[in-house]
């Protein structure tokens, strides 16, 4: 995992099609969590999906001046829904910019790492999310993809943190991940 030790502060991201999930962890817990909703001048096509992403993408780069993260976790592409994939990879390919020119290592966590590092067993239920969130972290949101964004930032508070009590599964998903480095 290169020489990235541990955060200080991570920023979890959830990108999606119609809202990304934003959590921002330090030591004493979250303290950002909150949507980007889409914009409302979205449009149809490869052009709207492409001011999405910049909309988006402005937003983050907005709350990493604001947050100063040192370390931030992207959920990676759902491949399963082959209608909300052109605007998911533009989207998330904006963040990934911003990220980038933010100059931050950043950990790309796949959708079922992260249900996997949160949800006990089989269960990959939006609702099992949420009450994992809950029982795990004490932590609640009325957005799924804000649970989603804490869930990442969790993974990414466990890198380098041999100190932390993490399940089999847990640790497992911590393992796998590969910090991604901007250019020197």
């Amino acid at each position: 995992m290169g020489s990235f030790q541990r955060a200080s502060k991570v920023l979890g991201i959830d990108p999606s099609k119609t809202s990304t999930g934003i959590c921002v962890l330090g030591p004493s817990g979250p303290h950002v969590a909150e949507v980007i909703p889409q914009s409302a001048d979205y449009g149809p096509g490869s052009a709207g999906n492409l001011r999405e992403g910049i909309h988006q993408a402005k937003r983050v780069s907005a709350l990493i001046a604001k947050h100063a993260p040192d370390l931030v976790v992207i959920e990676g592409y759902a491949y399963g829904n082959q209608k909300t994939l052109a605007i998911l990879v533009t989207v998330q390919t904006c963040i990934r910019i911003a990220i980038w020119r933010a100059g931050l290592p950043f950990v790309e966590v796949a959708p079922s790492s992260l249900q996997k590092f949160t949800v006990p067993g089989k269960s990959r239920k939006k609702e099992d999310m949420k009450l994992a969130s809950w029982r795990k972290w004490n932590f609640e949101h009325e957005s799924n993809d804000v649970v989603d964004a804490h869930a990442l930032a969790q993974v990414g508070w466990a890198i380098g943190r041999e100190d932390l009590k993490l399940t089999q599964a847990q640790t497992e998903v911590v393992a796998k991940v590969g910090l991604t480095y901007p250019p020197s």
